[in-house]
């Protein structure tokens, strides 16, 4: 017979270790992603700099994500047209939070402002994007069927995503 005390002691323990590895993988992704973006930006593409600028900002980064996916979400739960429009503003923030090194509060700021001065061209880029992306996965996953190559076309899709939207976030920042 198992002893009920000791699984029970063990919980808080779970608990912990699991909080700490969540926080270090949405740190890790943060960091990552914030290299990511200075990479971009860095005319001399240099990837160790990009990664030592970008440690500086995962924090800031991974806070701004928390904020803009809570309004997103509470957006979509008191009706969809609200999430929908607040996923569209705040979609550049974490560029403002990277390159121009703003907090969290004010990357939601600066990307509702971008994005407000021509919100139709911004629609149109990102429906542009989501219709490639789709018509892209539909001829990997049903015409080509080739296992793993799925998984591998969705993450250079993911890629080419941030390389997307970091051209979007330029030309947004120059209109304002």
């Amino acid at each position: 017979s198992t002893d009920l005390s000791s699984i029970s002691s063990f919980w808080p323990i779970a608990v912990v270790i699991f909080v700490g590895w969540l926080l270090t993988l949405i740190y890790v992704a943060s960091w990552g992603q914030a290299a990511l973006i200075i990479f971009l930006d860095q005319e001399d593409k240099d990837i160790s700099l990009a990664f030592q600028r970008g440690r500086s900002r995962a924090v800031n980064l991974a806070v701004f994500s928390l904020m803009k996916g809570l309004i997103v979400l509470v957006g979509f739960l008191l009706l969809i047209v609200p999430g929908i429009i607040w996923s569209l503003w705040y979609g550049l923030g974490h560029y403002a939070v990277v390159l121009e090194e703003a907090s969290p509060r004010q990357a939601l700021t600066l990307s509702k402002e971008y994005v407000r001065k021509d919100i139709w061209w911004y629609i149109g880029k990102i429906l542009i994007w989501a219709v490639l992306v789709m018509l892209i996965n539909v001829i990997v996953s049903e015409v080509l069927k080739v296992e793993g190559l799925t998984l591998l076309v969705s993450f250079i899709l993911s890629i080419m995503a941030s390389i997307y939207m970091y051209i979007i976030y330029q030309q947004m920042k120059l209109y304002n």
